[in-house]
């Protein structure tokens, strides 16, 4: 529930169990010694700030069967490395991994249709993402201040870019727009 673990700053471990399937909002925002966590498959959304700072969590395992990754979810975990989106995933929150400044892979997979407003604002160490097929709209500010971003991949079903969706990718070489997509109000300014 609602900030049930919230500031548990000693919280190293835990295991949950296949009854769960929500994390609330604030569920463990602030547990910094937590340094991973495996969500059951019976969890379909993680809630508002539901991780937010948890600066030792190295390793979140996403199952199957999760939907929804809410606002600010995954926000300011700064040790977080790598991450995979489960194919049941339909929709990034706003900021849900925002200022993550150490995510280096992000895998998205089939399924997935919305990248919410600023979800990886800031992740300045990602270099490369892949946009899955069935992703139609990336949110303003989505990959803003992702500065060693090189690589993305957009598919031909992308409808929308936001408004300042890449702007401050400054290692950004070179990008193909599908012919399907709108692009928001310098969505790519500052990519030198």
């Amino acid at each position: 529930g609602e900030s049930a673990f919230d500031d548990c700053s000693s919280l190293q471990n835990i295991k949950l169990p296949s009854t769960v399937t929500e994390i609330g909002n604030d569920a463990f925002s602030d547990c910094t010694s937590l340094e991973s966590i495996t969500l059951p498959s019976t969890v379909t959304e993680i809630c508002e700030e539901a991780f937010y700072g948890c600066q030792n969590l190295r390793e979140v395992i996403f199952n199957n069967g999760l939907q929804n990754i809410g606002y600010k979810a995954l926000y300011y975990c700064v040790s977080l490395e790598s991450i995979t989106i489960p194919s049941t995933v339909i929709e990034i929150g706003d900021n849900a991994f925002g200022s993550c400044c150490n995510l280096r892979e992000v895998i998205l997979n089939e399924g997935l249709q919305k990248i919410g407003e600023s979800a990886f604002d800031d992740c300045s160490s990602l270099q490369n993402i892949k946009l899955p097929s069935t992703v139609t709209e990336i949110g303003n500010y989505a990959f803003c201040g992702c500065s060693n971003l090189r690589e993305v991949t957009l598919n031909n079903g992308l409808k929308k870019i936001g408004h300042e969706a890449f702007l401050g990718c400054l290692s950004l070489q070179s990008i193909a727009l599908p012919s399907t997509v709108d692009i928001g109000v310098n969505a790519f300014s500052g990519c030198r």
